[in-house]
């Protein structure tokens, strides 16, 4: 089990290792079970959705902690995964409109 401290540096380097390169380190880098934090994973969710890494995303769908949003649901689409679709269907959580036009014009 890793401290807080060191696990939060492992977030941050995994974030900007996803960012600067096309590989793909969750595998190595993460035992699943060492992630329990809803704001660490969301960090990782977020740095999945800009480098549009797949695997880290089907980790996170599997992971206990991690609330999809409806971005997850429309990546499952566009993936064509009908059936993690429809298990996600009801577990999505609500985004209020206006704060997605907010993050979208920054």
């Amino acid at each position: 089990m890793l401290g807080e401290d060191s696990l939060a540096v492992k977030v941050a380097y995994l974030c900007h290792y996803m960012s600067a390169s096309k590989k793909h380190p969750l595998k190595t880098f993460f035992d699943i079970s060492d992630i329990k934090d809803p704001i660490t994973l969301e960090k990782i969710y977020e740095q999945s959705l800009k480098t549009n890494n797949t695997e880290v995303f089907n980790y996170l769908l599997q992971h206990p902690n991690f609330i999809p949003d409806c971005f997850a649901y429309y990546w499952l689409l566009a993936l064509n995964k009908t059936e993690e679709m429809e298990k996600l269907k009801g577990s999505i959580k609500n985004i209020d409109d206006k704060e997605i036009w907010k993050e979208a014009i920054r």
